[in-house]
């Protein structure tokens, strides 16, 4: 019995991408990954087409982020490019991500 709850701890732990939470997520330093193209301060015009990101309000980044990680939004074609960068990010990273963009001075 004790192995049965152990291995659904683990599973369940898995599918919902670890015990991190949104306070555990280092943003900033996800947000690296990010500034190549839409700047350290989130208002560059990222490639010369995508608008600038800073301040952005949380829910809608997020749900982008999420869209673009399902490969399912291809804004002014870099939708490729951007699945890329957030394929790998877990839900919690990906909210974290979007309240850090959100919290940029416009």
């Amino acid at each position: 019995m004790r192995q049965s709850t152990f291995v659904t701890v683990i599973f369940f732990s898995l599918l919902h991408g670890g015990n991190e939470d949104n306070s555990t997520v280092d943003a900033q330093k996800l947000y690296q990954k990010c500034a190549g193209c839409h700047g350290s301060d989130g208002k560059t015009v990222a490639l010369n087409v995508s608008p600038m990101i800073a301040g952005n309000d949380k829910n809608a980044t997020l749900i982008q982020l999420q869209s673009y990680q399902q490969g399912r939004l291809d804004t002014v074609g870099l939708g490729r490019l951007m699945s890329t960068q957030v394929n790998r990010l877990s839900p919690n990273e990906l909210e974290a991500l979007a309240e850090y963009i959100s919290k940029m001075e416009k």
